[in-house]
């Protein structure tokens, strides 16, 4: 459980950097769309 935790940490900086990148791409798509 700790171990999974410390993980997560450790990688919680990229899953952010994905997710707002997927997030702004979605947004973009919008924008094109409308």
């Amino acid at each position: 459980m700790l171990r999974e935790m410390f993980n997560f940490n450790s990688a919680s900086d990229t899953v952010k950097t994905y997710v707002l990148r997927l997030r702004r791409a979605k947004h973009m798509e919008t924008l094109m769309s409308l």
